[in-house]
């Protein structure tokens, strides 16, 4: 018979201690667990690396810390460490806006989650995601920027969740803002302040958005003129397959509306006239269960609007709201499609003196009882507030009186 060889003790010893640290597996996503301790070995002993996929950041951490919850090390640091993959946890101060006083850029990245912790709002300049793969943000604050607030472009299978961003540049700048991106899914981000649109998708295709809140206004000297087309949701240039849940969204220009200016919370343009012919005719847009609202003192239209370059198809609203409060011309449904098939708009309800503005091609039903009002995220609600932004609480009671709930 062959003899067995042994490993020695120690390395015995030490190969057990490993598998009992991978066994006990990481802390939960957003807890404030650390990894299990190995005996012997601090938590700054070159060992770790080898298995920790967990890294704890904090504008004040240092870069030769550990990265454990009680010796936090850098966002680059952590950055580089997990070149691999592996979790972020951004650290907060209790209650508070934690500046980390720089933007957050991935570029290449995979196989990364990245998550605010604690009781705080991490917040950096802008953040952007270039030819990204399997990625989440969570609860990440961001803006103002001197360009697009969150940018992504050539991503897939990119998750944003309870994001919050603020005030764009001047000019075709946006706070969220997608190019040529696939599989991305927004789930309760909140979006607010200066900037052409509010959340706009451009030749991109398979999104989610799910309670996610879009306010804007004083968008001016920007693209071209005052009177380009201004939205807090808008699918553009070939982007197809886009789903939008229980989202809701309002504008207002405190100086006023600009003669001949273009305002809607959403809105679709087309294939511009065959430019790129390679995508589809059918767009695949779905608005279910969305509000958008215009309360006393805005300037603008809390109109939902749909504008079709050269017919496209396959869009539908359901179960949408359109409330207005004031007298603030025009109010229009602005549902119109030039050439388009299978548009339509079912159980919509309209609130303030709006009128439909369909063009034949639509199919529209009205309701006259309001449908559900989407929800009030706490976080992302609470951020945004602390930001500077709307207060969410505040508006859904005035809705509510609007509408007869109150």
């Amino acid at each position: 018979m062959k003899s067995t060889k042994r490993l020695p003790f120690t390395l015995l010893i030490l190969a057990s201690m490993l598998l009992a640290g991978c066994q006990a597996g990481a802390p939960p996503i957003g807890g404030a667990s650390q990894a299990p301790a190995i005996a012997g070995f601090s938590a700054s002993t070159p060992l770790w690396p080898l298995w920790q996929k967990i890294l704890y950041v904090h504008p004040a951490g240092s870069p030769d810390a550990p990265g454990t919850a009680a010796r936090p090390t850098t966002l680059a640091v952590a950055l580089q460490k997990l070149s691999a993959g592996g979790v972020i946890h951004l650290q907060t101060d209790a209650g508070r806006v934690t500046d980390y006083r720089a933007p957050l850029v991935l570029t290449g990245r995979s196989d990364l989650n990245v998550y605010g912790v604690g009781t705080g709002y991490p917040l950096f300049q802008y953040v952007q995601l270039t030819n990204c793969r399997d990625v989440q943000l969570s609860r990440v604050c961001a803006g103002p920027s001197a360009g697009t607030v969150f940018a992504l472009t050539d991503c897939t299978n990119v998750k944003l969740m309870q994001c919050v961003g603020r005030n764009a540049a001047a000019g075709n700048c946006m706070v969220f803002g997608l190019n040529r991106c696939n599989g991305v899914t927004f789930d309760g981000c909140y979006g607010f302040g200066t900037g052409r649109k509010i959340f706009q998708f451009y030749k991109s295709k398979n999104i989610i958005v799910a309670r996610c809140f879009g306010s804007g206004g004083n968008y001016r000297g920007g693209y071209g003129n005052d009177q380009t087309p201004t939205m807090a949701y808008s699918t553009a240039y070939n982007t197809y397959n886009i789903d939008f849940v229980q989202c809701w969204g309002t504008w207002d220009e405190k100086a006023g509306k600009p003669a001949g200016a273009v305002y809607g919370i959403f809105g679709v343009d087309g294939n511009e006239a065959l430019k790129y012919p390679e995508w589809p005719y059918g767009a695949n847009i779905k608005v279910r269960y969305c509000t958008a609202y215009t309360l006393p003192g805005q300037n603008v239209t809390g109109m939902i609007g749909a504008s079709f370059h050269t017919g496209l198809s396959d869009v539908a609203f359901s179960n949408c709201n359109s409330i207005v409060s004031h007298a603030i011309k025009p109010y229009f449904f602005g549902l119109k499609a030039w050439g388009g098939e299978r548009c339509n708009a079912t159980d919509f309800f309209a609130k303030g003196g709006l009128k439909p503005s369909a063009s034949a091609n639509w199919t529209v039903t009205l309701k006259g009882t309001p449908n559900p009002l989407p929800p009030v995220l706490p976080w992302p609600a609470a951020a945004m507030k602390l930001l500077g932004g709307p207060d969410l609480v505040k508006d859904v009671a005035q809705l509510k009186l609007l509408i007869g709930q109150g």
